[in-house]
């Protein structure tokens, strides 16, 4: 089962358990309303896109064959609201206000992305709104003490430890990294964890270094890490980036 699959799987199952529980809404209503937004413009679109689908796959499968019969015998169907973020910050703010307000949206999908699904966190406890994160693996996000806002993701903070755990078993004489990586939220904490696990583990790293969210010319970017000349390479980004 690919990632992709499994986080719709467990949405499917968080979801069920909080339209049970939460505040005897789900118990009187039809329907059920999810809201969110994507980024179908700016840098994001091609993630958010994907995210996107798969939640629409999914809530085309439950209404279609039936809904969702609570143990009360409720039959429950849902239904989305959602808008264009356009991959900015501000705009996430503006729209997640109004899907809390204006739109009274039963459950909150982050959009995608740590940074974007930071600013709607903010919103989401403010307005008493369970918001469920499904593109946002940024430790930060998470230890700001809110109570409403669940994770789905890998913490940031583990996402490439198990390469590193892979790379020793496949050589272990490699000994220096370098470590890569795009200078955005979510980017930069997988990287620093990446670097504080390495050295845990006894490696050298050669090179940690940064580029700009928009970057093109990768030239002096990598003749800085053949200068370096590690053993290996890690690092993570972006679609778009290049």
């Amino acid at each position: 089962m690919n990632r992709s699959r499994r986080v719709m799987v467990f949405l499917v199952f968080t979801l069920l358990a909080l339209a049970i529980s939460v505040s005897g809404v789900a118990a009187q209503a039809q329907n059920v309303v999810i809201g969110f937004t994507a980024s179908q413009s700016g840098r994001y679109n091609v993630e958010s896109t994907r995210q996107i689908n798969g939640l629409n796959l999914w809530l085309n499968q439950v209404n279609d064959a039936g809904g969702i019969t609570l143990s009360d015998g409720t039959v429950i169907t849902f239904s989305t609201v959602f808008y264009d973020d356009e991959s900015n910050t501000d705009r996430v703010q503006e729209l997640y206000t109004r899907l809390a307000t204006d739109d009274n949206a039963d459950f909150l999908i982050s959009p995608y992305s740590s940074g974007l699904t930071d600013a709607s966190s903010i919103i989401a406890e403010q307005y008493g709104k369970i918001m469920i994160t499904t593109g946002a693996a940024s430790d930060s996000t998470y230890m700001k003490g809110y109570s409403l806002v669940f994770q789905t993701y890998t913490p940031a903070s583990r996402y490439l430890t198990g390469a590193l755990d892979l790379l020793a078993s496949l050589d272990e004489n490699a000994q220096r990294i370098a470590i890569v990586h795009e200078n955005d939220k979510f980017s930069t904490d997988v990287s620093t964890a990446l670097n504080d696990y390495a050295v845990e583990l006894g490696y050298e790293v050669v090179l940690f270094e940064g580029y700009d969210s928009g970057a093109t010319d990768f030239a002096p970017f990598i003749n800085k890490i053949q200068e370096a000349a590690p053993d290996a390479v890690l690092g993570g980004g972006h679609f778009q980036d290049g």
